[in-house]
């Protein structure tokens, strides 16, 4: 008697949803069924109905992944795995059954598609909640520096942590002295070649602030995503004058 088969293949829940298994709120126990998958031709497993259902149901009452919309997924797997089965054992048409199993799960497949987008919503917000987290102790860190700074002799001064997201690219261009395209394109190559600097890091300078270049200064310009006050017209000694400011006042630090 010829082996039963599956007509088409029965992805796992994990290919539909690759975070699921690196989430600490997933329970290792629903590891398996969540990884669980069938492929075409692959002989049919009658314990496969009975993991996908239990799946399915631990999922429901499981509130850690409602908003992920993965319990929804597992039941239409199971779904679509007790019809495979029932085909099967009740001797339908399996060619055509198998067509029309692979039209459903094409079906399923675009029911997915908008929860995938949510899910990349979740993304993008949890994102958005560490980056502010980072912003925070930043700003805080940045009290404590520059309390410390305000007891300092002139140029001894420790540095702030980055607060600002990005880099100043912008910024330091626009301060330039000047309209000439050498210093322009120098700064262009110096900012393209910074590693994107992360909030709560701190620049390396290896003298005080009072012997800033003006390449070190636009640097610093593009690595806090700030202009420290700095005017288009400022010379080389009002820029540091006005670095020096900001490193000791809070006032001046625009959160």
């Amino acid at each position: 008697m010829p082996v039963a088969t599956y007509p088409c293949d029965v992805k796992s829940i994990a290919e539909q949803f690759p975070d699921v298994i690196a989430n600490p709120l997933t329970p290792i126990h629903l590891h398996d069924g969540l990884k669980a998958s069938k492929a075409k031709g692959e002989p049919i497993d009658i314990d496969a109905v009975r993991q996908a259902e239990a799946t399915a149901k631990d999922l429901e009452t499981a509130r850690f992944l409602n908003g992920l919309q993965i319990t929804e997924t597992a039941k239409n797997r199971a779904i679509t795995l007790r019809c495979i089965h029932a085909n099967i054992a009740f001797g339908s048409d399996l060619g055509s059954n198998g067509v029309a199993l692979e039209q459903l799960q094409q079906t399923l497949q675009q029911a997915l598609a908008p929860m995938k987008q949510d899910l990349a919503a979740v993304k993008v917000d949890v994102h958005g909640i560490k980056e502010q987290l980072m912003v925070t102790e930043a700003n805080v860190a940045n009290t404590k520096i520059l309390a410390h700074n305000r007891t300092k002799v002139s140029g001894n001064l420790a540095l702030l942590q980055k607060w600002i997201p990005g880099k100043g690219t912008t910024l330091a261009m626009n301060l330039l002295p000047g309209n000439t395209r050498g210093p322009q394109n120098a700064l262009t190559q110096m900012a393209n070649a910074m590693p994107e600097p992360q909030v709560g890091t701190v620049p390396v300078i290896d003298h005080s602030i009072t012997d800033l270049s003006m390449d070190e200064i636009n640097k610093l310009i593009v690595f806090y995503n700030v202009d420290f006050g700095i005017k288009k017209p400022d010379d080389l000694e009002t820029r540091r004058a006005m670095i020096e400011g900001f490193f000791r006042d809070y006032h001046r630090v625009t959160i």
